[in-house]
Parts: structure tokens; sequence; C-alpha cells
């Protein structure tokens, strides 16, 4: 069974460490504008994936309801339903921390623009100094270990 959120949201969360790693690192601008750019296209294809996977979601819901099928698709809608959860908790998380990292460097402009998108010490602030990376990875950790149990041939 393959549902394709979860790879490609693992690789979103990755962009987001390799993001804070090079912030760290005192990268020229024109890296941070090329994240920026990877982002954006990122930020736009979720939409088109998302419709996908509800529609996935709903074929299983859809399936589990079908007379004689409720046993055999169950586990599988069960373990898809506990994916999805946490890759939106995931999801969620990470948006806050991103969010955190912008009201750290400066916050935003009236017209939702980042005031200071060369602050580079303030993601050092929140992860390094304040332990937040350290909750980021423990976090990380966590859901892929999750989706690994997930894929296990239990069922």
């Amino acid at each position: 069974m393959s549902l394709p959120k979860e790879p490609r949201q693992l690789m979103i969360n990755l962009m987001y460490l390799v993001l804070t790693a090079m912030l760290a690192l005192n990268v020229s601008s024109e890296i941070l504008h090329a994240f920026k750019t990877i982002n954006q296209s990122i930020t736009s294809s979720n939409s088109s994936i998302k419709s996908k996977n509800e529609e996935l979601y709903s074929n299983f819901d859809e399936n589990e309801k079908q007379a004689g099928q409720r046993e055999r698709v169950k586990p599988y809608n069960d373990r898809a339903k506990q994916v999805k959860s946490a890759s939106e908790a995931m999801i969620k998380y990470l948006e806050d921390l991103k969010e955190k990292v912008i009201a750290e460097s400066g916050g935003r402009e009236t017209d939702g623009t980042i005031k200071r998108e060369d602050n580079i010490d303030a993601s050092t602030m929140l992860l390094v100094e304040k332990k937040g990376g350290d909750e980021l990875k423990r976090k990380l950790d966590e859901l892929r270990a999750m989706m690994l149990g997930a894929v296990k041939p239990e069922v």
C-alpha cells in the first residue's frame, strides 16, 4: 500500500532541517533565496497532493463500508488514519516552529512578508540556544518510528 504523503512529508521535514542548518552556518542570501523558492514550490504542490490523499482516504472509507470488505480493509484504513494524524501533527509543529523563527527574527510586515529574512541568528537562538532543535529531532525520530511501524506487514 502506497501513501504518497508520508515520504514526501519526510522530505519536506528534512528540507526544513537543512534550511535551519544552513541558516546556522551563515550562508549567502542567494542560497536563502533558493530555499524560499523551494518552499514556495513545495507549498503550492501540497494542495494537489492533499486532494489526492483525501481521495485515497475517502476510498478507504467507502471500501470499508462495502459488504464483505470491512475485515479486509479496516486494518489498512486504521493505519492510514494513524499516519494521516501523525503527519498532520508534524506539519502543524513545523509550521509553528517556522512562525517562532519568524517572530524571533523580527516578525512580519503588515502585508505578511517577513521583516528580516536575512536574520540568520534567530534560528540559531531558537533551535540551539533554547534547545528547540533537540525537541525537533525527537519529534522527527518519533514520526519516523511510527511511519516505519505503519508499513510493517503485521496485519
